[in-house]
């Protein structure tokens, strides 16, 4: 399998090239920094939750990527490991829970080198000794792939997190500060020093090699960087970028109809939800939110399943059910109960 150790890229390419290499059905190792600050929302998220305004007057570019979870913020300070696997391959793990299990060990060690004693806490955290995250991992399928994807934390701009988000005033962003203070660590935090990145390099493509085998090092192809240059288009177009806008927790539409939206904070992620309902009876369904979804393109059939049924809590969740195990779904940390809290929410079960 080819390793490509990138350094640091301009712009969106330190999230661009693995999507472009699943579209290409490429196996590889990808290590990369952005250049830039960037913000990432993730597949199933609401674009409302990330403050434009602030990112405009900062020079702060905005994407949205094809695997789920929450809002991140990018910079140099973190270097990204991005492995890309074809689903049929024999090291694929067969669920996502195991692709963050197996994955998130090359990871440990990573840092065991470092000196900094780290585990895996599921869903898909890296936690230190004292229990605090220091790296949040992602996963998920893109074409014909599975994609894993993380960072380590060699440093963090809190001040700017707070900032990239969407916040109801500043007491609530100044809770957001000191929460993350208290519950983040970085590897700078954690030595007192931040160590030469191509160090840190090394360790990781050995730490991986010993899951993935022997890794050849290879310059990125032409065709990638320009499959890239067409996805950042695409991911940042307002088509892409504005997928799922609601706002009103509840909009009646005339006799009988009425339009309820519902959130619902799981171990998983936060699901969000929007029901129309007509005489009693779910006429459709929206599903949104920071969780992550496998396969990804058939979230919409849990949409589907409940259409028709009765807008009751035990007609709504036997679907839902139903359909999750009939298409092997998969949604880490998050069982049908839970979004049934969301489409619920303020109602009598």
């Amino acid at each position: 399998m080819k390793v490509y150790d990138l350094g640091v890229l301009p712009g969106q390419y330190s999230m661009l090239i693995f999507h472009a290499l699943a579209r290409m059905n490429e196996e590889a190792l990808v290590v990369v920094s952005p250049r830039d600050p960037l913000v990432s929302i993730g597949y199933f998220q609401d674009l409302s939750g990330v403050d434009l305004d602030y990112c405009q007057e900062h020079g702060i570019s905005i994407m949205r990527r094809e695997l789920g979870g929450g809002t991140t913020f990018l910079d140099h300070n973190q270097i990204f490991y991005q492995v890309i696997l074809k689903k049929d391959n024999p090291l694929s793990p067969g669920s996502i829970d195991e692709l963050y299990r197996c994955f998130s060990e090359p990871v440990i060690q990573t840092y065991g080198k470092l000196g900094i004693e780290t585990k895996f806490k599921p869903i898909n955290d890296i936690l230190t000794a004292q229990g605090k995250k220091i790296a949040g991992e992602g996963g998920g399928d893109i074409g014909d792939c599975i994609v894993f994807v993380g960072g380590i934390l060699l440093d963090f701009d809190f001040e700017t997190m707070t900032r990239v988000l969407q916040v109801p005033d500043e007491k609530f962003r100044d809770k957001m500060y000191k929460t993350m203070q208290e519950n983040m660590s970085t590897v700078k935090l954690e030595l007192g020093y931040k160590p030469e990145r191509q160090q840190v390099i090394e360790y990781l493509i050995d730490s991986f090699a010993e899951v993935l085998g022997p890794l050849e090092r290879a310059d990125l192809p032409a065709q990638v960087i320009e499959l890239a240059d067409k996805l950042g288009e695409e991911f940042s177009s307002t088509e892409f970028m504005n997928k799922r806008t609601p706002r009103q927790k509840q909009v009646p539409i005339g006799a009988g109809v009425s339009i309820k939206y519902g959130s619902y904070k799981a171990a998983g992620g936060l699901i969000q939800t929007m029901t129309t309902i007509r005489d009693g009876i779910v006429e459709s369904l929206d599903v949104w939110g920071d969780f992550s979804f496998y396969p990804r393109e058939k979230l919409p059939l849990l949409s589907k399943s409940v259409a028709g049924q009765p807008y009751k809590w035990d007609a709504v969740q036997a679907a839902l059910q139903e359909q999750y195990e009939l298409n092997q779904l998969e949604m880490p940390g998050v069982d049908m109960n839970d979004i049934c809290q969301a489409i619920f929410q303020g109602q009598a079960m």
